[in-house]
């Protein structure tokens, strides 16, 4: 018998402290109750979580929960956890050691919750183990990511629909905070979802405020963000498109007495953790980070999110700007704009992009030259000797995890050999032996004396290829060794199939390519439009809740204010 929403009610009062559901939640509680497959989308704090935990509770058997971002995962569990609630995660930052100590939680039953990145997933023994456990729910969460109209594609989310069958088959649901009506009719299809209950929240936030502010050249910029941010004494996010302005953003900011920290990949994770706290805890009253900072973050009391430069599509933008106000109080969101700054996002497409020329002249060589019978060295400066005269180093890179990403090409196979020197003097090893990773300091067990070049099986290390990498570079930013890194290897076979799969893999990227342009297109219309901002971005998701008029407060609306 399926359990009932009274059911969920007493889980939802003992686990979370909430008497009753939110008005949107209500229909994708009950439809994943009743087993039936659902895609929800629901804006940023609408509580899309609560969706798929709570019934997670109220199945008897393992919920499985897809998840694009790693560095969330930890964060994720560890509230569960505080709750009471048995959770965990299984990805590549894991130790062999730690992977097996989950595995036997989740076969033992201690586990309700499994989060798993797509990857991890798409990988034979994870979904074996999991179909022999059993899974009652699959949650795939940021669905938007299925979609090739979705602003973050990932590859890895086209095979869930095969895994889903592998697992037995189980109920599904799909979440996401932003999806137009083409995505949603995407990601339905593409999940193979059966009948689902589509469940769209209202996607409008009443105490968002939203601006924009024509900047005519970077002074004027600086000094209109520093005067936003100098008006009030409440925590602020400020996004920029690339780490170096962001870099950049926060020195003007400091030197203009506003306490701001800088968030983005570049950073080491030590940093990055750090800047993260302070700004949550209060010591830093303002972050400035790409795009890649947000996911996951709830402060409530964000009061002011400024765009320096507008954001790739307008999914993304809504989904920042959506981080102001949680806790419902007023709150605004300010976007700095010259006509000029599409150009930073089309230079950042052109980067990223590969000429099906390229793609097909590393098939073509890697297939003639392997012939499914021998290796070949995946080594980017070869390749682009051999690739056509459009191919460079880091262009046959991206070509290749490009077609591996969509099943062209096989996976790579490592070199089984490390090549390396040890540089240190003996005292020195002494010495900083104690300050290095167990990986690291194993690799200088088998390495030998210092001054020869020694060779070191992989295989005989019994660590996983990402601990291997991490141990090498480690040996070498501590100037300890020099390492000669031997490239991948790839077998392939110049098969009628593989053919049709590269040319299949270029019409999917250049409709890609399409749909960015589109989206740059609509995220510059919101910023020139002469229509109500509030009404331009809700029409854009297929939310008609501001049609009969204005929103009376944005800057359009009401410019005086």
């Amino acid at each position: 018998m399926s359990p009932s929403l009274d059911d969920a009610r007493a889980v939802l009062s003992r686990y979370f402290g909430y008497a009753d559901f939110r008005s949107p939640q209500l229909p994708a509680i009950r439809a994943a109750l009743s087993r039936r497959d659902a895609l929800i989308v629901l804006p940023t704090g609408g509580g899309k979580s609560i969706c798929f935990q709570v019934p997670a509770l109220c199945f008897p058997r393992l919920t499985v929960v897809v998840s694009p971002l790693i560095s969330l995962m930890a964060d994720q569990v560890q509230a569960l956890e505080r709750r009471g609630i048995g959770a965990t995660f299984l990805n590549s930052t894991l130790q062999p050691d730690e992977t097996a100590q989950r595995v036997a939680r989740i076969r033992s039953g201690d586990v309700r919750l499994l989060y798993v990145a797509p990857e991890r997933l798409a990988v034979g023994s994870t979904a074996g183990l999991l179909a022999d456990v059993g899974v009652d729910l699959l949650a795939v969460d940021e669905a938007h990511c299925v979609s090739e109209w979705g602003q973050d594609f990932r590859p890895s989310y086209l095979r869930l629909a095969t895994v889903r069958r592998e697992l037995g088959d189980p109920q599904t649901i799909a979440l996401t905070a932003t999806a137009t009506p083409a995505v949603r009719r995407d990601v339905a299809r593409l999940l193979a979802l059966r009948d689902p209950e589509i469940v769209v929240g209202g996607f409008d936030r009443p105490n968002l405020t939203f601006r924009v502010q024509r900047v005519p050249d970077e002074p004027a910029r600086n000094q209109a963000m520093l005067r936003h941010l100098q008006a009030i004494s409440d925590p602020a996010v400020v996004y920029a498109a690339t780490r170096r302005q962001v870099e950049q953003v926060t020195k003007i900011l400091s030197a203009g007495k506003v306490n701001a920290v800088a968030y983005h990949a570049g950073l080491a994770a030590e940093r990055r953790a750090a800047a993260q706290d302070s700004w949550m805890e209060g010591r830093a009253r303002v972050i400035v980070a790409t795009n890649a900072f947000g996911m996951g973050i709830d402060k409530p009391d964000v009061r002011l999110v400024l765009h320096y430069i507008h954001s790739g599509s307008l999914e993304d933008y809504y989904q920042e700007a959506g981080r102001a106000g949680r806790d419902g109080a007023r709150s605004r969101c300010v976007l700095l704009f010259n006509r000029a700054d599409r150009g930073i996002h089309d230079r950042m497409r052109a980067a990223g992009h590969v000429p099906a020329t390229v793609l097909r002249g590393v098939w073509t060589y890697l297939t003639r030259s392997s012939f499914g019978r021998r290796d070949v060295p995946l080594d980017p400066k070869s390749l682009a000797r051999n690739a056509g005269p459009d191919a460079t180093p880091e262009g046959v890179a991206r070509a290749i995890q490009l077609l591996q990403d969509r099943d062209v090409l096989p996976a790579s196979r490592r070199a089984d050999s490390i090549r390396l020197r040890v540089i240190a003097s003996p005292l020195r090893l002494e010495c900083e032996r104690g300050a290095l990773g167990a990986a690291a300091a194993l690799i200088l067990d088998r390495a030998g004396a210092a001054g020869d070049w020694s060779v070191v099986p992989a295989s005989d290390l019994g660590l996983p290829p990402h601990r291997i990498d991490e141990a090498l570079e480690e040996l070498e930013s501590n100037q300890l060794a020099y390492v000669d890194r031997q490239p991948a290897l790839i077998r392939v076979a110049p098969t009628a199939e593989g053919r049709r799969g590269l040319e299949r893999a270029i019409s999917q990227l250049k409709n890609r390519r399409e749909a960015e342009r589109v989206k740059l297109d609509s995220m510059v219309g919101y910023a020139t439009t002469s229509m109500c901002r509030r009404k331009y971005v809700l029409g854009y998701f297929g939310d008609r809740s501001t049609e009969a008029g204005g929103c009376g407060d944005c800057d359009v609306c009401a410019p005086g204010r």
